[in-house]
């Protein structure tokens, strides 16, 4: 399916059912979740090497923010993962929060949270969690930069890889509604809501490959 090295396994799972239950607006917005979270892929990519720069010139990190100070709970909701992964993260030595001295809650800064960008990115890539915390390590001392700054280039053409493949994804998504009579402005239900044929286990969706 052309939408699995686009948004994952996952998302395109959800995807062809939405599409197939008539769902187009759910299907579209698992399009945008993904465009956007490639977008901040990006931005997280700039910031590693905007770090890098300052690092090897011996001037102070740029962090996320404008100085606020992130709960668990709003760290969690910005990455789109539970509490208790960020907890683990922080027994693996990727984050490093100060805690609250009145209520001993932790509390995230903009250098968290950058670093929680990236370990986030990192993640999703494939790296293990203790890898993970070296790589942030060798951010936090300018000693190891150079090290990742090697890897940005492969980073930066798997984000390239996905894009292109996010576009022909959606290309083909939007062949598949035209064809199906979405895009066509004919009165009635459109076709892909009704029940689909099935071949041998397949939808008419999933045999045309055009999502």
């Amino acid at each position: 399916m052309a939408a699995w090295p686009a948004f994952g396994h996952a998302a395109a799972t959800r995807m062809v059912q939405a599409v197939t239950a008539g769902d187009v607006d759910g299907a579209l917005a698992i399009v945008d979740d993904g465009h956007e979270q490639l977008a901040r892929d990006r931005a997280t990519l700039d910031a590693l090497r905007d770090a890098l720069a300052h690092l090897a010139a011996g001037e102070a990190r740029p962090t996320v923010g404008d100085g606020r100070s992130w709960s668990i709970g709003d760290l969690a909701h910005r990455l789109g993962v539970t509490s208790a992964t960020l907890r683990s993260w922080e027994r693996l030595g990727v984050l490093r929060p100060e805690r609250d001295p009145a209520t001993g809650f932790r509390v995230y800064s903009g250098a968290d949270v950058s670093d929680a960008d990236l370990a986030h990115l990192l993640r999703r890539g494939g790296y293990r969690l203790d890898d993970i915390a070296g790589v942030l390590e060798q951010i936090r001392s300018a000693g190891g930069a150079s090290a990742v700054a090697a890897a940005m280039q492969e980073w930066r053409q798997r984000l390239t890889t996905r894009g292109l493949a996010m576009l022909t994804a959606a290309a083909k998504l939007g062949e598949y509604l035209e064809i199906a009579g979405h895009l066509s402005g004919a009165g009635g239900p459109p076709p892909y809501a009704q029940p689909a044929a099935r071949v041998e286990g397949q939808s008419s969706l999933e045999r045309s490959n055009h999502v």
